[in-house]
């Protein structure tokens, strides 16, 4: 947590996809608001690929759905972290209620739990498209009629968003979906509430249609177009990280440096024993046709050129970190003297 409020501490401006990760990076668990200026910048979808007009009775009716039928989607990934499980309740409870002559499932997407979906269902009740492709998939949401998606690990929430640019009224849950439902749809806090809010559009022709037109009006606010010109806006606007801010009490106990001392000798030590084993396989190679003398030698030259150039690897960090100029001068002596003594030039001098 540290290492991040530190490396964070650099960053003008951190943008995330919701108000929910804002408050969730803000809240005492990571307080990167107390390093940072945290703001949201959402996920765009196409109005124009996903759009009711691409509704069609002629794919409900290759999926077995009558017009009259209400049509309940899931598409996601078949995960248990989407919490699938859920939608198999409720379409299990709706089936058991009485309500399978007129409500219908439609599962969009693939995984692990795919088979697990497909054998919980009869195939007459619930179908299971696994992957479609862009244009089928964007006939599948508008072809639906309503969106339940339990999942409760979206980033943002892309196919909620694609829902309802496709005039579906939307059930998700709450905290990380919250953000795509304004009297569009419920956003669920309870697991029961899941059941009640479908029962709720089934039974409600009227409520159903208003929902659905408020959610291709909120879809509108997140066109591609509207997204992608913030974007272009912010990186317009964009600062430089602020190496000379004051510090604070979230950096690392030696100061508002980017990359400190000890981090870089960790490196180095890292980068000089992976280079070592490697020089050392090709000494071993080269051992089995040369004299002992000559291979002592040249592993003693290859040790001293890694380690040199393990200490000139200091010298950029040096002058990102606010270094001395000390300990670049140092860094440059060391690349200096790094290569006459490389491993060609050792070689050579001992054949």
């Amino acid at each position: 947590e540290n290492y991040m409020r530190h490396t964070y501490s650099f960053t003008p401006e951190l943008y995330v996809p919701t108000k929910y990760y804002k408050r969730l990076l803000s809240s005492p668990d990571y307080n990167l608001g107390g390093v940072t200026v945290i703001k949201d910048w959402p996920r765009p979808v196409d109005t124009y690929k996903f759009n009711p007009k691409h509704r069609s009775q002629h794919w409900r009716s290759s999926m077995g759905f009558k017009a009259s039928d209400i049509v309940v989607c899931y598409c996601g990934r078949l995960v248990v972290e989407k919490n699938p499980d859920k939608y198999i309740e409720v379409m299990k409870a709706l089936e058991k209620k009485g309500y399978g002559d007129k409500v219908k499932g439609v599962v969009i997407g693939d995984g692990p739990l795919l088979e697990v979906m497909r054998s919980s269902f009869d195939s007459n009740y619930v179908k299971c498209t696994g992957w479609l492709e862009p244009p089928e998939l964007a006939v599948a949401y508008a072809s639906s009629d309503l969106f339940l998606f339990p999942s409760g690990c979206e980033t943002f929430g892309n196919v909620t968003l694609e829902a309802c640019a496709s005039g579906l009224p939307v059930i998700v849950e709450a905290g990380c979906s919250e953000h795509l439902v304004e009297d569009n749809g419920y956003a669920i806090e309870d697991q029961d509430d899941y059941y009640k809010r479908t029962v709720e559009l089934i039974e409600d022709e009227g409520l159903r249609r208003r929902m659905a037109e408020n959610s291709i009006i909120l879809s509108k606010r997140f066109d591609l177009e509207i997204v992608c010109d913030k974007m272009a806006k912010i990186y317009e606007e964009a600062k430089p990280p602020k190496n000379d801010a004051p510090d604070n009490k979230f950096n690392f106990p030696w100061g508002r440096v980017e990359h400190p001392w000890v981090l870089i000798g960790i490196e180095v030590v890292f980068w000089i024993l992976v280079t070592s084993c490697v020089q050392l396989t090709k000494l071993y190679e080269w051992s089995k046709r040369t004299p002992v003398i000559n291979v002592a030698a040249a592993a003693v030259g290859n040790l001293l050129a890694i380690v040199l150039l393990g200490i000139g690897r200091l010298v950029p960090k040096a002058q990102a970190g606010g270094g001395k100029m000390s300990d670049r001068l140092g860094g440059m002596l060391a690349l200096a003297i790094l290569f006459p003594l490389s491993c060609k030039e050792v070689q050579r001098k001992v054949n």
